[in-house]
């Protein structure tokens, strides 16, 4: 019996208790303390609420009033009341992130599995119990999502977005795909005025926009459903802020969202900007607005790259929403000024969305592994320095910022590879939520190892006795497959990389590396640079060795009266063959293997009074779809003509 969401519930409040009672006990020790300094913060403003008082008489209370009020149980009820709060909105977005999945046509315990990346992860339940508000947002946001794809919640959904931007002001950056994701296909307009296949639509409506005068683009562009959602979540917005200014004056305005701007997070912060936020530290928050011009311009510039780039991916990947606003999120966190722990949280609770449509948990798990391992290794890096500096007492700032480099770059690396590696599903089509778990999964652009737009002419013995060698190459998706005719009774088959280049992770690990060898070797003591440096050249020589070993070209020979000879290569020149005679040979076939997340066929050598198979194109063409073996059918009946005449 698979897993239902209703077990998933369970299971996931009953780690949410094991960490609520484990922060019990651990606070009561002096030394380290379980429960985040931002719950005290929270509870400190609720407590000057209840005496009616302002919750920005707390120092570093810089949120807003309503996080205040929904503790406020907290002074009149119990201290936990806060963290089962934030848990109950962790197992909120579990929900939303199953209904989700389970409108685009997932099965419930498919999407329950898919679920549990959130529901039951370790990060995302310490966070909550912590006592970070994260999860309120978060909650917030799969809302909208969830009220958009279902459509006739989608104005409560403009009502949720008002009040999650309200909350907090990062989600305002979703305004651009939430704006074009409502287009033609989301009404289903389209679909009713033509049958046309989606190709020849979609052409249909370039050429008339194309065509269109400038007031029928603006016409289009503004249309009713999203001039409604725009006013009804600006308003919810506007109207929320008016009154917590009216209550609480400019002190809101200053602790809610003007201080994030001038804010300067030297500590607790995985950002390149740390640096120099502690170097400027001694300056007033007010000279960034109010001080020298140069000082202005840096602070100004910090948000340009973020705001551009959050700002392109949402326009151009908007119809495939979800996506959009996990790359969105992504590179809001990687490039804020400020990047601490629970910001991760702000793009994880879409991750079990998009995972079903990436090829990082398919054909491409290994690659997904060695990001997610970087991904921690970079934390890990960070968190030594850090904790050298703030626990041993070390001067370790440039080690520090170094560490924040190599971290920017290892999250650049990973956004560019999950992009790469994402099917581009749009959510709608025609007006309908396209059930795009429901159908036939098709290689994405870029993945078809072997394909040919014209069908294949069937070999004969007589094509194949030609003696004239000649070579047929077929390009597509990073590869080449040749069929070389060497001669009388004999063909070769042979696979090997188009590109045999770098990959993005490939130049990433580079960089990150050598960077940090070069920083260490300039700015680092002795022993120091030994002891830092020693991870990283490992990694290097173990890369190095990685390519120079790894297999870059595999062929299958076949020699009419012989037999069959399977041979890899890699890029030192050196050769694994393998021999079969023709008289051992039962057989050639596409088998199929069935894994967790996909099914696998290979080509492979059925040998007399041997148990296991021989696999041709073990390495390079491992795994894919049937698809991919269109032409290698084509050379099965070849073989077999072979093998009968």
């Amino acid at each position: 019996m698979g897993l239902t969401f209703k077990t998933l519930t369970l299971a996931s409040i009953l780690l949410h208790a094991g960490f609520l009672i484990y922060g019990a006990y651990q606070d009561r020790h002096p030394v380290v303390k379980f429960t985040d300094i931002d719950y005290l913060v929270f509870t400190d403003g609720a407590r000057y609420i209840s005496q009616g008082l302002s919750p920005y008489l707390r120092a570093t209370y810089r949120y807003t009033p309503l996080l205040a009020y929904l503790v406020l149980p907290n002074i009149t009820l119990h201290p936990l009341w806060g963290k089962i709060l934030f848990c109950i909105c962790d197992l909120v977005a579990g929900w939303f992130i199953h209904e989700i999945l389970t409108a685009r046509g997932m099965g419930d315990h498919r999407a329950s599995k898919y679920a549990a990346v959130w529901m039951l992860n370790p990060f995302v339940i310490a966070i909550s119990t912590r006592g970070n508000a994260e999860s309120i947002v978060a909650a917030l946001v799969l809302a909208v999502l969830w009220a958009l794809i279902v459509k006739k919640w989608r104005r409560i959904g403009a009502v949720v977005f008002g009040i999650g931007v309200h909350f907090k002001i990062y989600p305002i950056i979703y305004a651009v795909p939430f704006w074009l994701f409502l287009d033609s296909d989301f009404e289903g307009e389209e679909g009713k005025r033509t049958k046309a296949t989606d190709n020849v639509r979609r052409a249909a409506t370039q050429d008339r926009y194309r065509n269109a005068s400038v007031g029928r683009r603006v016409r289009a562009f503004f249309t009713w459903k999203r001039l409604e959602f725009g006013f009804i979540s600006g308003g919810v917005f506007f109207a929320l802020t008016a009154l917590m200014y009216y209550i609480y004056g400019h002190e809101f305005l200053e602790g809610t969202y003007l201080y994030h701007v001038t804010r300067k997070d030297h500590r607790h912060n995985f950002s390149p900007y740390f640096y120099h936020m502690y170097l400027s530290s001694h300056e007033p928050a007010s000279a960034v607005l109010n001080g020298p011009l140069i000082s202005r311009i840096i602070s100004i510039l910090s948000f340009a790259p973020q705001l551009g780039l959050v700002t392109v991916v949402g326009a151009v990947l908007a119809k495939d929403v979800v996506f959009a606003t996990f790359a969105q999120t992504f590179a809001f966190v990687m490039l804020n000024k400020v990047c601490t722990s629970q910001y991760f949280m702000w793009y994880l609770c879409f991750l079990p969305i998009i995972l079903p449509s990436s090829r990082l948990v398919a054909d491409q798990w290994k690659l997904g592994i060695g990001l997610l391992s970087l991904w921690v290794a970079g934390q890990a890096l960070w968190l030594s320095q850090a904790f050298r500096l703030e626990h041993l007492g070390h001067n370790t700032f440039r080690e520090l910022w170094a560490a924040s480099a190599i971290f920017y770059l290892v999250n650049a690396g990973i956004l560019a590879c999950m992009i790469k590696a994402h099917a581009f599903e749009p959510i709608f089509a025609k007006g309908n939520v396209r059930q795009v778990f429901n159908e036939p999964v098709l290689s994405t652009s870029g993945t078809d190892l072997i394909t040919s737009e014209e069908p294949a002419s069937s070999a004969t013995s007589a094509d194949l006795s030609q003696p004239r060698p000649h070579t047929i190459t077929y390009s597509h998706g990073g590869f080449l497959l040749e069929e070389r005719l060497l001669g009388e009774g004999a063909i070769e088959f042979v696979v090997k990389k188009a590109n045999p280049g770098w990959s993005v992770l490939d130049v990433v690990l580079l960089a990150t590396c050598s960077g940090i060898l070069i920083i260490v070797y300039l700015l680092g003591g002795s022993l120091s640079r030994w002891q830092f440096s020693l991870p990283f050249a490992l990694i290097l020589v173990v890369w190095v060795l990685t390519r120079l070993l790894s297999v870059h070209r595999e062929s299958l020979l076949i020699i009419r009266t012989l037999g069959i000879q399977i041979e890899t290569r890699n890029r030192l020149g050196q050769t694994t063959a393998r021999f079969i005679p023709l008289s051992n040979i039962a057989d050639l076939i596409i088998n199929e293997a069935i894994t967790l997340l996909t099914v696998r066929y290979y080509l492979a050598v059925v040998a007399k009074g041997e148990d296991q198979l021989a696999v041709v194109f073990e390495v390079l063409l491992e795994p894919h779809s049937k698809r991919r073996l269109y032409k290698v059918e084509q050379f099965l009946s070849t073989f077999r003509i072979y093998s009968l005449d």
